[in-house]
Order: structure tokens, then C-alpha cells, then sequence
């Protein structure tokens, strides 16, 4: 393989002499595996004078030079990338505005060469005289197999978010990606936008081989499903073998329960039973977007505090003692006839129970577990008094408000169940249903992008679509202002 830079490739992309583009290549690969050889003699590759940094170049032809670094010379570089080579830029060698604007970062101009000099390869000095390290996590840089650069001579394109055309190649994965890629337990990573989350992700589900894996790639939105699935078409490795499936999640949850767009219920929808029914016969009444976020993402798509909806806790998951010790602590209460966690959240009952000593006690890992039960109470909605309990980050209404959004809420679940109607919500939990009755099948390893779209509700089902917890890759959005932090 060889690496390029994304600048150079730009330029290649813009070549229209295809001959040319093929010998750039031929002579890169050639130069790869015989680099050593060829600098003992000196015929066409020649190191750059006048600096520190091992930077070569080889001739193209008369006027055209390829500029390049040995992996063996890149400090940082993998193991497995050190006996390729990285191609940094072409240029024409009577062009030095030119070669400085295209390579300005590592300061490379061209020396006028003597008048009586027969050669008619070029030299080039570094311009401040200073010593120059090529870093190889500051710059995008694309892998390509020896298979793989005729990519460059044809249309293949996908689209990216803005339906904008662009070709798909494999990108080197800088240090924190690919630390994150190596990782053996559930990651989450962020970062911005243009980050190389997806990226990341795409390179994880390349790195199954075996042909019995079963692997899931879950995210909200339809474009970023199929983008995502293209790409992966693109740079999947030949010897990859495992099965791998790409979904949105409303056609996954819609196509597993084998029900039809016409019965599910969206935001055109709702919005329209909304005008018809709420907002018609009070016109100060509440934004119908604001509305539906709430009763979408709050009061069904909630799992509450401690991720368990209303706290009620199953019958047979502490033990008697444990119970008691939460009891006397005030953390739980008999309510109906189940006991429900009251007034804390689970962190805040670890942190308190090792503070009095109890940090070998098995309660401790009981609790901890609790997140990761597979059985748990659903309803299809969190009771009342738990929507109004929960802490105002939650919201955006204040108490009052939410006393009436809460009853716009029960009248749009009876229109639902009138009209045998579902919502996204409703989805999950008849497909959690059928998990517990062994129904659906689970994936080996799942990895899903921009978690940060999701309801609770949604994250839960992942969570349970799973077979081990520790098989799950996450990855979020986040603000541009913390574009530098990629975990």
C-alpha cells in the first residue's frame, strides 16, 4: 500500500492526462519496494537538500516532480504503514510560487539550479534554514492498496451530507482514532462535525472477518445510513466475511414488526391531529414542534433517573438483604405492590454506600448492574408524577406547563390506540417485548452513529439488541467549540 495526501489527490483528481496519473503510480509503487536500492543509485530519486527532514522526490518527466517521505522516516507512523511511502505533492519544477503555496506547510521552495547544470532534476532548499518533522497525524492523509489507485481514473462517487458528490478512499487513522478503533469495550467517542467519526466507525465494522459475526449499524436518519453503507462498500477489505447490516432505525423497528408506513404515526401527523384537535380551540396554547419533542423524547421516550422508567424494581433482582439495606437507607419505597427507587439516582447510592464502607458489599455491584438489566417494566409512558419530579435540565416547560402538556399526551395515545396507530416509541417497545420472549434475534456487535439523535427509549433497545454489553460502539456529535477533543 501507499499513502497520499488529501491535497496531493485533490490535484490528481483535477489531472486529465490519465497516462500520467498511471506512471505517478507505477513509479510510487515501484519506488516502495525497491526504495532502498534505487537511493544506493541514484538514477531518478534524489533526497531534498538543505534539510534536516528525509524528503525525496523522483522525476515524472521533463518538467514534473513527485515529492514524497519514506513511512520508516515519519516519527509516529504504524508498524504496519513503515515501509510504505507517502506522497506529498507534484509540481512543475519552473512553477516555485506554485510548489510554496501547495506545500507551504513544510516551508519547500524551489532552488534555481546552475545555469551549466546538465541534469534537469530540480533542487529544493528549505526556505528559513530551519529543521522541518513531517507529523502524520496533522494532515489528512488516504491509503491506498496496489489494487486500489485506479479508483482515481473513474467516477465512483457517493454523496456527502449536503448531496454534494465525493470519492470514497480509505483515510490513515490519526493516533486518538485509532486508539479508539483498537478499543476491546464499549466506546463511546465524539467529536464534531468532520471529526472522522463515522470514519471511525466504518473502519470498525471493516475489521470483522468472521463469516458467522453478525454485526448491526444503527443511526436515525435515512442519508446517513446509506452514506454510510456506501462507504463501507467502497473500502470493505476482500477478506471480510462477517454480516453486516445497515439500518435507520424507524425502517428496522417497521420492517421487524412487519408494519406498513400507513400505521405509523410521524411529525406531519401528529402535527396535523395536533391543529385539528388541541391547538384549534386555544390558539395561545404551546409551539406544536415544542410538543411533540416533549411528549417524543420526555414522556415516552424517557427510561427515567436511573434508566428504569417509573424506578420500579423487579421482584427477584436484590435479595432480601440488599433490600433492607436500601430500606434503610431511604433509597427505595413500597409502592402497590412493587418496590420503587425513591429519591436518588444510582451514582449518587454508590457513592454514598462506599462512603460508609460498604464497597465490597455485593449491593454495590447490584446497583451497578442495574443499567444493563434485560427485563424491564415498560410503559408507554413514565407516570405523572415522575415527568413532574424529573430535574428541570429535562425540560423546557416549567411545572404548570407540563401539568397540561402531560394531558395533551394522554389524549394523543388514545387517538393512537383508537386508530391501532404507532409512533416511534411504540415501535421500540413492542420489539423490546419481543426480545424477552426470544423472538428477535440479537446482534454479535452493533456500532451506532450519532447517538446524540436518540430518544432513551432508543439507546435502551440497542442496549438489549446486543448479546454482550461490551460489544457496543457509540459515537456523538458534539459542539464545534470542543472540535479538538475526538474521545
Amino acid at each position: 500500500m501507499i499513502l497520499i495526501n488529501e491535497k496531493m489527490l485533490k490535484k490528481i483528481r483535477n489531472e486529465t492526462n490519465k497516462k500520467k496519473i498511471n506512471k505517478i503510480f507505477e513509479y510510487a509503487y515501484e519506488i516502495r519496494d525497491n526504495f532502498y536500492n534505487e537511493i544506493r543509485k541514484g538514477t531518478y530519486i534524489r533526497k531534498i537538500k538543505g534539510i534536516n527532514a528525509n524528503i525525496y522526490k523522483f522525476r515524472l518527466n521533463i518538467g514534473d516532480r513527485v515529492l514524497f517521505i519514506h513511512g520508516s522516516d515519519i516519527d509516529g507512523i504504524r508498524e504496519e504503514y513503515r515501509n510504505s511511502i507517502l506522497l506529498l505533492d507534484y509540481c512543475n519544477h519552473d512553477d516555485q510560487e506554485f510548489i510554496a503555496k501547495n506545500i507551504e506547510e513544510i516551508k519547500i521552495v524551489e532552488y534555481k539550479k546552475d545555469e551549466e547544470e546538465k541534469e534537469l532534476i530540480d533542487e529544493l532548499i528549505y526556505r528559513d534554514y530551519l529543521s522541518y518533522q513531517f507529523i502524520i497525524d496533522d494532515e489528512i492523509n488516504i491509503i491506498l492498496e496496489d489494487y486500489e489507485y485506479a479508483k482515481l481514473l473513474e467516477e465512483k462517487s457517493s454523496l456527502d451530507n449536503d448531496g454534494r458528490t465525493k470519492n470514497v478512499y480509505r483515510y490513515y487513522l490519526n493516533n486518538d482514532q485509532y486508539e479508539c478503533l483498537c478499543s476491546k469495550n464499549a466506546t463511546i467517542i465524539k467529536g464534531s462535525a468532520g471529526s472522522g467519526k463515522t470514519t471511525v466507525l466504518i473502519y470498525r465494522l471493516n475489521g470483522f472477518k468472521e463469516k458467522e459475526t453478525k454485526i448491526a449499524y444503527f443511526t436515525y436518519t435515512k442519508n446517513l445510513k446509506r452514506e454510510a453503507e456506501e462507504i463501507f462498500k467502497q473500502i470493505k477489505s476482500r477478506d471480510s466475511n462477517a454480516n453486516i447490516y445497515f439500518f435507520d432505525f424507524l425502517n428496522y423497528c417497521r420492517e421487524t414488526l412487519k408494519i406498513s408506513m400507513d400505521e405509523i404515526v410521524n411529525y406531519n401527523k401528529f402535527k396535523k391531529w395536533y391543529e385539528e384537535k388541541i391547538s384549534k380551540y386555544n390558539k395561545n396554547l404551546f409551539n406544536v414542534i415544542d410538543v411533540w419533542g416533549e411528549i417524543k423524547g420526555i414522556i415516552k421516550g424517557c427510561m427515567g433517573i436511573n434508566w428504569i422508567r417509573d424506578g420500579y424494581i423487579p421482584s427477584d433482582f436484590f435479595s432480601e438483604d440488599e433490600i433492607n439495606l436500601l430500606k434503610e437507607n431511604n433509597y427505595i419505597e413500597f409502592v402497590g405492590n412493587k418496590y420503587k427507587f425513591w429519591t436518588k439516582s444510582i451514582s449518587e447510592m454508590v457513592d454514598e454506600l462506599n462512603k460508609k464502607g460498604y464497597k465490597n458489599n455485593s449491593l454495590i455491584n447490584r446497583l451497578k448492574n442495574f443499567y444493563l438489566l434485560n427485563k424491564i417494566i415498560i410503559n408507554k409512558f413514565i407516570e405523572k408524577e415522575t415527568y413532574l419530579n424529573l430535574p428541570e435540565s429535562y425540560s423546557i416547560f416549567n411545572r404548570e406547563e407540563k401539568e397540561q402538556i402531560y394531558e395533551i399526551a394522554l389524549k394523543y395515545q388514545k387517538w393512537l390506540d383508537e386508530n391501532k396507530y404507532l409512533d416511534e416509541n411504540d415501535l421500540i417497545i413492542e420489539i423490546i417485548s419481543k426480545l424477552e420472549q426470544s423472538e428477535i434475534e440479537k446482534f454479535d456487535y452493533i456500532v451506532l452513529d450519532e447517538i446524540q439523535d436518540l430518544t432513551e427509549l432508543q439507546i435502551w433497545l440497542i442496549f438489549n439488541l446486543v448479546k454482550d454489553k461490551n460489544n457496543l460502539f457509540f459515537c456523538r456529535r458534539c459542539s464545534s467549540n470542543n472540535k479538538s477533543n475526538f474521545f
